[in-house]
């Protein structure tokens, strides 16, 4: 009776799995995850036909919600808070290509609203973002829509942070951004910080512009929808 009673369970914690997991919905997401955690606890044998399905599920889910956790204190613009979470994750997986872009971002945000203490970090999460971009390791480019606008996105925002220390630097990124097919090409932004590295590390001139942000809408329109 234990064995039959114990064969209930397991197909019934599948079944609950399997239906949530199913359906797109957050709330049937995480009934899913519960379950298979559940399962996991209870029923992870070697051999078990299901448990590989929900071993992926489970690890799948909680990279999922570290991100969600990650994207969502850049958002509500609690810088602290999105790069403290964000170095937990990098500390486990150092190439994981999301966050060192949002913390690139939300080190940008931050400085422009007056804390540049993540400037020197997120400068380094930048370029190891860029760096991944150039190599065959790169699967994903969430958060971008694909290379080219990571490719422009990310080059911007290494312009600007290095645009005083390294001219030079700084000139050679914005050109990437300038020629990438992102919101930044066409941007007079790109072109009067351009215009103004170039200045100081060569003799190239560029398009003049009174714009003064980094356009923040423009990045948003840059990102798959979450």
């Amino acid at each position: 009776m234990s064995g039959q009673r114990n064969d209930a369970e397991r197909d019934a914690l599948y079944t609950k799995f399997a239906e949530n997991k199913k359906l797109p919905l957050p709330e049937k997401q995480r009934l899913a995850y519960y379950a298979a955690k559940d399962y996991l606890k209870e029923f992870d044998q070697a051999g078990d036909e299901y448990a590989p399905e929900m071993r992926k599920f489970v690890r799948e889910y909680e990279k999922v919600m570290k991100h969600f956790d990650i994207y969502s204190n850049y958002v509500d613009k609690k810088y602290p808070k999105a790069f403290e979470t964000g170095r937990a994750v990098l500390e486990k997986e150092p190439q994981n290509f999301y966050v060192l872009s949002i913390l690139a971002e939300a080190g940008f945000d931050s400085s422009q609203a007056g804390n540049a203490s993540f400037n020197d970090e997120a400068i380094g999460y930048t370029r190891r973002a860029i760096e991944l971009l150039g190599s065959d390791q790169l699967t994903k480019t969430d958060p971008f829509l694909n290379k080219e606008v990571a490719r422009g996105v990310l080059n911007l925002i290494l312009g600007w942070f290095i645009r005083t220390q390294s001219p030079a630097e700084a000139a050679a990124a914005l050109t990437v951004a300038a020629q990438a097919e992102s919101p930044y090409k066409t941007n007079a932004l790109t072109y009067n910080l351009l215009g103004k590295e170039s200045s100081r590390g060569s003799t190239q001139k560029s398009q003049p512009s009174t714009t003064k942000s980094l356009g923040t809408n423009l990045r948003r329109q840059s990102r798959r929808k979450c």
